[in-house]
């Protein structure tokens, strides 16, 4: 870490009979471009095409869109469930907020 080290002078000299501090400078080094890490998303989406890159996120979307779709209609199909309309206000008030 950049910055100062506070060093009591107990350890420095065991002849001070005040209790003192010395502050020591450190150097700083710069990262290396080597031991720098980048995202997940800078190193694989953005090295493909545009192309690519629209084709898996429109697939993924549909992926998880039909998922959704399964679990709501297994949902809104167990006996005893009659919140149907409730399901569906909380689907939109929650793509609204999340849709930020």
């Amino acid at each position: 870490m950049c910055g100062t080290t506070v060093v009591s002078s107990s350890t420095l000299s065991k002849d001070s009979t005040k209790y003192k501090k010395d502050i020591l400078p450190q150097t700083c080094h710069a990262a290396s471009p080597e031991t720098i890490t980048t995202p997940i998303k800078d190193s694989f989406l953005d090295s493909l095409p545009v192309t690519h890159q629209l084709l898996i996120l429109s697939l993924a979307m549909f992926t998880f869109f039909g998922a959704h779709n399964i679990l709501q209609e297994a949902i809104s199909s167990l006996p005893g469930f009659n919140y149907g309309v409730m399901l569906g206000y909380m689907e939109v008030i929650g793509v609204t907020i999340c849709s930020f």
